[in-house]
């Protein structure tokens, strides 16, 4: 009986190390994440989340080139011609999208993604080291202001179609959202409040933003932004004062040719032309570029469903129009534009 009860304490304590054991492994901290309140700690840690802004800007259902096709396919009349089986493009080009259409979805969480963590940087300014704190606070204001404009634009009236007063544009949300609650549910704000933040943001980021800065946004990638902004708004001189501070910064040069302003044809990646303000930056290890997914044949990485019609390109070009030269055979006509598939998205040129 004694014997009996010291296996059974043995066998007891072995199950209770066992169990102990079992929960320090099963206890362990996720590599792929981290906890909230460690995860924005030191300015090395806000320069990092600020990378991975880029990274969410840059997605293709943002900047990658996604909702710019989608544009395409909805202001087409006759010089697409389209022959993929996404039914969510057919919609588009059709004219007759419906409130299931997933690419729609990915577009707006795509666009609130880049702005919430835009938003995370912002609320963290105060940890970076003070010699960084202005290009910081800069980019993601660029990124946040850009992606404003360009949401309202895709899901609301345009400026000028209408009261921009009354109009629903977005929902406009300036502080990072950390859990999903009664309180996260916006209404949509008016087009005139979205243009007016994004204006907001994009002179604060003018304004701190350095001239240069890598393939990152600079001052004058703001600058081209709002210049845009402003001409949608048909403030045409505000427009051209912010054009004229682009171009009279010397950073950037037309180039010769048409054909010039677009990624070579191949898989050449990383290379922004003369004319990029700013781009998207595409390698073989980040993605490619989303207009080469659907514009590109397949001999340049494509899936070759968009095509040029060639009557339109007859109709519209003259034999010595050096746009002519922007197009190729490959049993279909296609756009050489987009025929890399590791070619940089531009967003401002």
């Amino acid at each position: 009986m004694k014997k009996t009860f010291i296996y059974n304490l043995l066998f007891a304590s072995m199950l209770l190390a066992a169990a102990s054991s079992c929960k320090k492994a099963l206890d362990i901290d996720p590599v792929d994440s981290i906890e909230q309140s460690q995860a924005l700690l030191t300015s090395k840690d806000v320069e990092v989340a600020l990378v991975g802004t880029y990274s969410a800007l840059g997605s293709r259902n943002f900047y990658g080139g996604r909702p710019f096709l989608m544009a395409d396919f909805l202001a087409n009349t006759n010089a697409i011609e389209w022959y993929g089986t996404y039914e969510e493009l057919t919609q588009t080009i059709n004219k007759s999208l419906l409130k299931t259409n997933t690419f729609v979805d990915n577009v707006w969480a795509s666009g609130y993604t880049a702005i919430n963590d835009a938003n995370n940087v912002i609320a963290a300014i105060g940890k970076v080291d003070a010699a960084k704190k202005n290009k910081v606070e800069g980019e993601a204001k660029f990124i946040r202001g850009s992606v404003y404009f360009d949401l309202v634009r895709l899901f609301g009236k345009a400026y000028n179609d209408g009261s921009p007063t009354t109009n629903p544009g977005v929902p406009i949300v300036l502080t990072p959202t950390t859990s999903v609650t009664e309180a996260s549910y916006v209404s949509r704000a008016t087009v005139a409040a979205v243009y007016t933040q994004a204006i907001a943001d994009l002179t604060d980021a003018e304004a701190k933003l350095p001239a240069t800065n890598g393939f990152f946004a600079t001052k004058y990638s703001a600058a081209g932004m709002l210049a845009r902004l402003y001409l949608q708004m048909g403030n045409y001189a505000a427009a051209a004062a912010a054009a004229n501070r682009v171009i009279s910064s010397g950073n950037y040069s037309l180039n010769t040719s048409f054909i010039d302003a677009f990624p070579e044809m191949g898989s050449t990646p990383g290379v922004n032309s003369a004319e990029d303000v700013f781009a998207m930056q595409v390698t073989t290890l980040t993605g490619f570029n989303g207009y080469n997914e659907f514009y590109g044949s397949s001999t340049y990485g494509g899936r070759g469903d968009a095509v040029i019609s060639q009557n339109w390109i007859d109709n519209t070009y003259a034999a010595n129009d050096d746009r002519i030269n922007a197009f190729y055979d490959d049993g279909d006509m296609y756009t050489s534009k987009y025929a890399n598939q590791y070619g940089n998205v531009s967003v401002i040129r």
